[in-house]
């Protein structure tokens, strides 16, 4: 896949199928497997989740919190 020369949402249905290389009725099985064998799954990495004290602790970090706090 090329670099795209405008925004996906500026082009036409069919410009956008051409240039990532697909149909309207998808990717063959054969297709579907190379590129997941070249780019791999498409998932994200589920990053570190925050205890219930560090969301709380969290909350005090702005200073405007602190200002109506004394306030």
């Amino acid at each position: 896949m090329e670099q795209q020369t405008k925004p996906v949402y500026l082009q036409s249905v069919e410009d956008v199928f051409k240039e990532v290389q697909s149909s309207p009725s998808g990717l063959s099985s054969q297709e579907a497997a190379s590129r997941l064998e070249k780019y791999g799954a498409n998932t994200l990495q589920e990053g570190k989740k925050k205890t219930l004290l560090e969301k709380f602790v969290d909350q005090f970090k702005d200073f405007m919190i602190l200002v109506l706090l004394v306030a």
